[in-house]
């Protein structure tokens, strides 16, 4: 039961894909990592679909591009993490002292 509740945690903690709540407990968390290729695969099994859906409607080459650089993003929320995480903290540091509320 351990092993499905590390599952639905990595799904939860590495993907946009929606999961159950579960507690956030160390034993939960024990295999959370061991759980992520299958995050992986879960996208790449939409990343298949959408190429064999593509292939089927004969799409044209902007959209199928589209799709294959954006599934990805949306279903591992990437773009908006790695940003956030990246410039959360330092983004206050770069603006000017009027804007920040410090006067020199």
């Amino acid at each position: 039961m351990n092993a499905l509740r590390s599952i639905a945690m990595a799904f939860a903690m590495f993907s946009r894909i929606p999961m159950p709540r579960i507690e956030w407990k160390k034993e939960n968390m024990r295999y959370m990592l061991c759980a992520l290729p299958l995050v992986g695969a879960a996208i790449g099994l939409a990343l298949t679909l959408w190429v064999w859906v593509c292939l089927r409607l004969k799409m044209g080459q902007t959209l199928f591009v589209a799709g294959i650089a954006l599934i990805p993003l949306l279903l591992s929320g990437g773009g908006k993490r790695a940003h956030k995480r990246a410039h959360g903290a330092a983004y206050h540091m770069h603006k000017p002292h009027y804007q920040r509320g410090i006067i020199a």
